[in-house]
Formats: structure tokens, sequence, C-alpha cells
């Protein structure tokens, strides 16, 4: 059984210590594949530095909502620049964060919109984080119409996953189906469709039951996959091999 892991950060600072030994220990538990995703431009650069070295990694890049009210002026024109290298698989993560004060939601909307016109005239997936935003979030969707991307550590209704999906956008859950007691969102876990549906850690975030509070790792992606075959009544073996061929397919993978 494989398993693809189509949101890492482990780009993020936590690992730079031991980034090749935790990738190396996920592999060798079944996660075959990854994608490490950007949130500004030196994690951009950093994801793409990554996946040059560790097997099996594909790399994001683009600015986030918690990273928009900082982003320098050209930083489009940079993250097109990023975007020509050969490990780059998508644009993001992206997108809209109303829960944290984080900054001006206008600032937050016009980089969102930006980098999706830039998503899609590379011909290239978006990665989109959204919380608590999903009035502007649908909006948004409706009237940019990004070509392909995926909800990333979805959380929000079933209404709006519904609009996602009929947009043509994947459905990514994360370690927060393990523990989670909202029937919300196990309702939009059975509801995704197979070829919409992924799965992810969000690492080093996130961390799934039984590890929760610790440092999330991808070989911990085995707990939400084992949630969300629960929650639908598959086999594992099932949602393993769906969601790693979605990953390939979204994300213009040749295996």
């Amino acid at each position: 059984m494989r398993l693809f892991d189509s949101h890492t950060h482990l780009n993020s600072p936590v690992f730079e210590k031991d980034c090749d030994t935790v990738w190396e220990e996920s592999r060798q538990s079944g996660v075959e594949s990854a994608i490490v995703v950007g949130y500004d431009l030196d994690s951009s650069e950093r994801a793409i530095e990554l996946c040059r070295r560790l097997a099996g990694t594909y790399a994001a890049v683009g600015v986030s909502p918690h990273d928009s009210v900082t982003a320098p002026a050209d930083y489009l024109d940079r993250i097109r620049s990023l975007a020509q290298d050969s490990a780059v698989v998508a644009v993001g993560e992206i997108g809209l964060e109303y829960h944290h004060p984080i900054g001006r939601h206008d600032i937050q909307r016009k980089l969102f919109q930006e980098q999706i016109a830039l998503a899609n005239e590379l011909d290239l997936p978006v990665i989109i984080h959204s919380r608590e935003c999903e009035n502007d979030l649908v909006a948004i969707l409706t009237e940019q119409k990004p070509r392909r991307g995926v909800l990333h550590c979805y959380t929000g209704s079933l209404e709006t996953m519904g609009i996602a999906v009929e947009l043509g956008l994947h459905i990514s859950f994360s370690g927060i189906v393990t523990f989670s007691k909202d029937q919300s969102l196990r309702q939009c876990v059975e509801n995704t469709p197979t070829d919409r549906l992924l799965i992810e850690t969000d690492c080093p975030y996130l961390a799934p039951s039984p590890h929760r509070g610790k440092r999330c790792v991808p070989q911990y992606l085995i707990h939400t996959a084992e949630s969300v075959a629960a929650i639908r009544q598959n086999p594992l073996c099932v949602v393993a091999d769906s969601t790693f061929q979605n990953a390939l397919n979204l994300f213009g993978i040749d295996r």
C-alpha cells in the first residue's frame, strides 16, 4: 500500500535539522510521495531546494494569507519565476484566513485573486487555505474559476464543499478527522466524490490521534487514511489507492 501526502511543510524551520531523516522514515512507512508547500517566498525557494534531493517530493510555490501583509511589491513576478522550476507542480498555498487577525481581508483577497490568475496563466493547480471565509471564498472561486486545485485541510461546510467540487476542485482532509467530533466534517468526508478526495498531514501541524501534541510528520498520514476509510466505510486500500492516483492526476505527475 502506498500513500501520497498532498500537503506538507517539510520546508518549515522545525525540520531544518532532520528533514532528510524524517522523509526517509516516512518513505519506509509507505508514504511514497508528497507535496512540499510554500507559504512565502523564502519557504517556496526552500520547497524547491528540498524536492531536488528528496525522492518522491514535489513543490508548490505561493504566498499564504498569513504572509499576505508582508509580501513585497514584486511577489507575483518572483512566484512566476519560481514556478518555472521543474520541481513545481502547483501554486500554493494561497487563500483566505479570517479566523486569526493576521491582516486586512482586502489584501488577502487581492493576493488570492492574483495568484489564481497566475496559476491559470501557467496552467498549474492551486492549493487553497480557507478558514471562516466561505462567502468570500465561493465568490472568488466562482469569479476566478481556477482550472484545477484543492481546498486543503478542509473543515468548511458541506454546501461549500459541494460548490468547490462542482467547480472542479479536489477536497483534502487532514489529521483533524481523527479527533474532531464535528458531524459536518464527517459528512464532508462521506460525500466527497472518490475521484476528488485527497489526504494530507499539513505537517508539522495537526498531528492526528494517537500523536496529538507531537510534531506531525508524513508517516502519520496512515492514521488520517484509516479514519477517512472508516467514515466512508471503505477498505483502507481503496482510500490509499484512490487518493494516490487523485494526487497524481491533480498535480500532473507522470509516474
